[in-house]
């Protein structure tokens, strides 16, 4: 009995002990790190279908994000780029919208893309010349964009994109192809030109 009492007293002892000297102290440096994001750069290019041009036709040159702004560098009658004459000659034009940096983002844009009708005359009668056709297609290489997810709506001629987080490629992001058909009856003009405008609208989804 009196080993065991012994023995018992020998434990608590040593569990004691243990107890004494399990001293922990903890110090803690906690780090930060901000992801920075960038937002995108959009341009509009007239890819094909000029007439007898070699000058590059892109807006946005400078590359500036998106912000609410209007860029019309070729928006002027004075800037406004000659096609082939619509009373003799089918016009099968294409746009292209651009992404023209390294995005970085985590929201979405829709891109809507608008072909007008050219104001013509008609034996002296103000009327218009309506496209015959528009198609909107994700341009084939998105993929290599990186960071981006598209979803088509061609009833509106438009595409959503949302980026997804992961850092893109400057590239193609959509065409934009327009047709008008070539109509016999519209007056000649001896000075001046038919205009129209094709436009590219963006809105921030968020």
């Amino acid at each position: 009995m009196r080993k065991a009492i012994i023995i018992i007293t020998l434990i608590l002892i040593a569990a004691m002990s243990c107890a004494f000297s399990a001293i922990t102290e903890t110090q803690v440096l906690r780090i930060k790190s901000k992801a920075g994001s960038l937002d995108p750069a959009f341009q509009f290019e007239f890819t094909s279908g000029m007439l007898n041009t070699t000058t590059e036709l892109i807006t946005n040159s400078s590359a500036e994000i998106f912000k609410n702004s209007s860029y019309s560098e070729f928006g002027t009658d004075e800037t406004s780029i000659e096609v082939a004459d619509i009373s003799r000659n089918n016009l099968r034009l294409l746009f292209t919208a651009k992404l023209a940096n390294k995005a970085k983002s985590t929201e979405s844009y829709t891109l809507k893309f608008n072909a007008g009708a050219f104001d013509v005359t008609r034996a002296a009668v103000p009327g218009t010349l309506n496209p015959s056709t528009t198609e909107v297609a994700v341009a084939e290489d998105i993929a290599s964009r990186g960071g981006i997810n598209a979803e088509v709506s061609n009833a509106e001629n438009s595409i959503r994109f949302t980026f997804n987080g992961s850092e893109c490629t400057e590239g193609n992001l959509a065409t934009f192809a327009v047709g008008y058909n070539a109509d016999r009856t519209i007056d000649p003009l001896r000075d001046g030109y038919y205009y129209t405008d094709i436009s590219l609208e963006i809105s921030s989804d968020f």
